[in-house]
């Protein structure tokens, strides 16, 4: 006895061919229509989205640029960075928050390695550099674009 021998004929789901299917007025073939994810944005979403991280970049680093005005603004080129990164990297997909730290660790050693290698040998100003990167990384995790 075939289990499958009681289950009725669905016309939606029988197999017709074309010509049958043609034949039917209420089958329509419609031409195919790419949707864009909502996380990737285009053209003027991506420049209000720069434009977003690099006041909030600024805002975060104003103590920092009285204080330090070099320092500052390293620090926020950094942090937009780590934003950037984020917005192409999210948290959910990795495992654990730290996969996704240490994956953004190894994207600001290749960013400085084609920047300025000299900085990679000095542990203190990594540890700084990095802090300032986790920070608009996550920044950028909990203000998604377009969001």
């Amino acid at each position: 006895m075939n289990p499958f021998s009681n289950i009725p004929n669905f016309p939606r789901f029988s197999r017709s061919t074309h010509e049958e299917r043609s034949s039917r007025p209420d089958i329509e073939d419609v031409d195919y229509q790419e949707v864009k994810s909502s996380r990737n944005p285009t053209g003027n979403d991506k420049n209000a989205r720069e434009k977003q991280l690099l006041d909030e970049a600024f805002s975060h680093a104003a103590g920092l640029m009285k204080k330090a005005p070099l320092s500052g603004i390293i620090h926020s080129l950094i942090w937009v960075e780590g934003a950037k990164w984020a917005d192409d990297h999210h948290k959910s997909e990795y495992t654990t928050e730290h996969s996704w730290l240490s994956a953004g660790r190894e994207a600001l050693h290749k960013h400085l390695q084609d920047m300025n290698p000299e900085a990679l040998q000095d542990p203190v100003l990594m540890a700084i550099l990095f802090v300032s990167f986790t920070l608009g990384a996550k920044w950028a995790e909990s203000h998604p674009a377009n969001g």
